[in-house]
């Protein structure tokens, strides 16, 4: 239940221990976070409902097979 209160806990957590590293999750994260419902959609579109689950547009994203076409230096994680 993504939109429950103790998800929103459990989310804080995570961030502060996983995305952001950092304890209080610093406010130009939180700025940044999607906010309309267009961007809400648009982040559930391709990234999941949370920042911790993949299945979205990007869930199933494996761009391996064309790496070698990269002709510039990249970090692909």
């Amino acid at each position: 239940a993504f939109d429950s209160r103790l998800y929103a806990a459990e989310d804080q957590i995570l961030t502060s221990f996983f995305t952001t590293r950092t304890i209080p999750i610093p406010d130009c994260f939180s700025a940044a976070k999607p906010t309309s419902k267009t961007s809400k959609e648009i982040y559930v579109g391709m990234q999941g409902a949370s920042e911790f689950v993949f299945s979205g547009v990007l869930g199933h994203f494996n761009y391996t097979p064309q790496l070698p076409e990269i002709a510039n230096p990249v970090q692909l994680l």
